[in-house]
């Protein structure tokens, strides 16, 4: 009776989840297909399901600028939204899954993962000390920093900027690159705050100092697109006045006026190679492509 209850329960907040979901915006398929389509390389054997919205994963996990698409050779796909450790260990166990693809948790939550929970799972993007038994798919983030400082060497800046709210990990790895390529002593790096509000008025007070760069290079592309409205609501001219690069990108890049630069991440590449993973791990013995 106590199961019964338990299972109750959870499915009565799985359906709470589920209706919450549908409040947010629909997102139209010949928009979504459209988007793909131009992301894909004419060498590119996936084929995007696209006849219903129910054969699209659309994910806006964190700051909204993350979707993940089903592919017809991967068969069933769902995309669960996690916010704690305690929900992947309880919905794969009540949705008896098979495999999981996870995003957004530390080294030390991904390891109690794989010492508590036996359903197979890869990481993407994570950042390792010691990956130990664990599949992470990552971008070399050093060597992209260090690609953007040489972009910005070579075409005579002399003054560079790094924006991140942190300095641990991919953030740091990228910033330790674009040292690397720029110059140390030639770059300084502002540690932002996450809130836009209280970014803003960091950027306010900051403002006199902006005038000292020319370059100025963001952990990520989200910032990047924040850092360059403010300038240019400030009288700013971009690129004229000042070069703003950003990392990851995302589609909002090519929408921004002037479109934003930005370290590309070949993610259909990523996560059809991280799929394949995953499927030699929930099928020993079989190679996938």
């Amino acid at each position: 009776k106590i199961l019964q209850e338990q299972i109750a329960k959870l499915m009565a907040e799985n359906e709470t989840l589920k209706a919450e979901k549908e409040k947010e915006e629909k997102v139209s398929v010949d928009t979504v297909k459209e988007e793909v389509e131009e992301e894909l390389t004419s060498d590119t054997d996936i084929t995007v399901i696209s006849q219903t919205v129910g054969k699209l994963v659309i994910s806006t996990e964190g700051n909204g600028v993350g979707t993940v698409y089903r592919f017809e050779e991967f068969g069933e796909v769902q995309d669960i939204p996690f916010g704690d450790l305690k929900d992947i260990v309880k919905f794969a166990s009540m949705w008896n899954l098979e495999g999981i693809i996870i995003i957004g948790f530390c080294e030390d939550e991904y390891n109690k993962l794989r010492e508590f929970m036996r359903v197979p799972f890869v990481v993407y993007d994570g950042y390792f000390e010691n990956k130990g038994r664990i599949c992470n798919l990552t971008i070399e983030n050093f060597n992209g920093g260090m690609q953007m400082g040489e972009y910005y060497r070579n075409l005579g800046h002399e003054k560079a900027l790094y924006l991140s709210d942190n300095m641990i990990c991919v953030d740091l790895e990228r910033y330790q690159g674009f040292c690397q390529g720029f110059g140390t002593e030639h770059v300084e790096s502002w540690l932002i705050p996450m809130q836009k509000q209280s970014r803003h008025q960091f950027y306010e007070e900051h403002f006199g100092e902006i005038s000292k760069y020319t370059a100025v290079f963001a952990a990520s592309d989200y910032y990047a697109i924040d850092f360059m409205q403010f300038v240019m609501a400030k009288g700013k001219r971009v690129p004229e006045d000042i070069s703003i690069v950003g990392c990851d990108g995302i589609a909002m890049t090519e929408y921004t006026t002037p479109p934003l630069s930005t370290l590309r991440t070949p993610v259909v590449t990523m996560g059809k190679t991280l799929m394949y993973q995953l499927l030699e791990k929930m099928q020993p013995g079989k190679t996938f492509p």
